[in-house]
């Protein structure tokens, strides 16, 4: 019986929701790897791989058995997908193996990674952003050996049609082949215990400081900015303050209690959707010079304001400046949730702040606005709505220049199926 995990299966929630293929890969996986490993009859799946099929979301902390699972696994095998690159937990789960990786004896410097993390295309490699973040781009994931069907459609599709089925075995026997010879030449023992959640930084982050060039960005990124208080910051201006989480921004819950989401995920999930990353920025001083450099780089920004939060002086005058400035790639959304007693008794107050803050933004129309939105699936739609018409605003901009020097070239704008157009 193995003493740990000879595999971690990370993947994309959203890519298993409503589908068996990922829980069959993980089987196939895990028995093709016991065989190889000449494990006895009596080792179940689920002791020589790990797969987390629960509904646990950023924000939340790390279950014992997954923080075991992190800590413990020889290997890590990456689903890649659209889905994949969107998810900030999936992210942070890499992190925490990259940093298993390089404190691991005889794995050296982080500039190098040892073949530990094994990525598989669960999409074919087209679908797949069209710039990995910087700490993925390091590993490959292209291998000739697995086959021309696997490289075109990802193993989803492998798995998904019975015409793929010998290709599919094709490649299970390859990468499980794969899979026991790095998981028995692993050295990882003796790391530190895995960190709690909110202390790991997703390796899929873009950081992001003053006057970086605008190629930190790409047109491939959705930036958001989460105009919203945490819970301390709030009491400053309303007395329930139950949709507001300790850190603030993407921890806003806009319709709590009816719906326990945070605006953040769903957020990411409106990326994911476009096939984005998806990427924050703080509220703070520097907030209109980055948006300048995203506007150059062709980036979809959108700020999603709560209405209580706009009082308060740490937020007010970051927004009016950005009142001053006309970004054609940037989208205004306001959340509202009028059942809430307290804005119901504010709501004239309130809008009337919100108009004042963005009146240039409103009366010139130099960002794309939907307000009063009232539920968390209008806000789903809103943000899908908002990706595409800031999308059609940077390439009439960009037209408008070349009318102008037909030097400046067309940008290369990610539509929602991931091709450059």
């Amino acid at each position: 019986m193995p003493e740990d995990f000879w595999f971690f299966l990370s993947h994309a929630r959203r890519d298993a929701l409503g589908e068996e293929y990922v829980p069959k890969f993980f089987n196939d996986l895990a028995r093709r790897v016991g065989a190889l490993a000449a494990f006895g009859s009596g080792v179940a799946n689920e002791q020589i791989g790990f797969a987390d099929f629960g509904d646990l979301e950023p924000g939340d902390q790390w279950p014992d058995h997954l923080s075991a699972a992190l800590q413990s696994s020889r290997t890590m095998v990456c689903l890649y997908s659209p889905a994949y690159f969107a998810s900030d937990y999936c992210g942070r789960e890499l992190q925490v193996f990259l940093d298993r990786v390089a404190a691991a004896p005889g794995t050296g410097a982080r500039d190098t990674v040892p073949p530990l993390i094994l990525p598989v295309l669960w999409e074919g490699a087209e679908r797949l952003p069209p710039s990995l973040p910087p700490e993925v781009a390091r590993i490959h994931y292209a291998s000739g050996s697995y086959g021309d069907e696997y490289e075109r459609g990802g193993v989803r599709w492998l798995i998904s049609l019975d015409a793929n089925r010998d290709a599919y075995a094709t490649f299970l026997e390859r990468f499980a082949e794969r899979v026991v010879e790095q998981a028995q030449a692993a050295s990882m023992t003796g790391n530190a215990a895995v960190p709690p959640l909110d202390r790991v930084e997703s390796a899929f982050t873009v950081r992001v400081a003053p006057g970086t060039e605008p190629s930190e960005f790409g047109p491939g990124t959705a930036v958001f900015v989460f105009v919203a208080a945490a819970d301390g910051q709030a009491r400053q201006v309303r007395n329930n303050v139950g949709a507001y989480g300790p850190t603030g921004g993407r921890d806003w819950r806009p319709w709590f209690p009816d719906t326990q989401r945070a605006v953040g995920v769903v957020a990411q999930n409106a990326a994911s959707l476009e096939n984005l990353f998806y990427e924050t920025l703080p509220v703070d001083a520097t907030l209109v010079d980055r948006l300048r450099s995203a506007e150059a780089a062709h980036a979809i920004v959108i700020i999603i304001v709560d209405p209580w939060s706009i009082q308060l002086d740490s937020y007010e005058p970051h927004m009016r400046a950005f009142d001053q400035n006309s970004f054609v790639n940037c989208g205004l959304l306001i959340p509202w949730n009028e059942s809430d007693q307290e804005t119901g008794e504010m709501v004239s107050r309130l809008g009337g702040l919100i108009r004042q803050t963005f009146s240039r933004c409103y009366v010139l129309n130099t960002a794309y606005i939907r307000d009063r939105i009232h539920s968390e699936d209008e806000l789903q739609h809103a943000l899908v709505a908002a990706i595409g018409d800031i999308r059609r605003r940077i390439l009439q901009r960009a037209e408008v220049l070349r009318d102008i020097d037909a030097s400046v070239p067309m940008p290369s704008i990610v539509g929602p199926s991931g091709v450059g157009r």
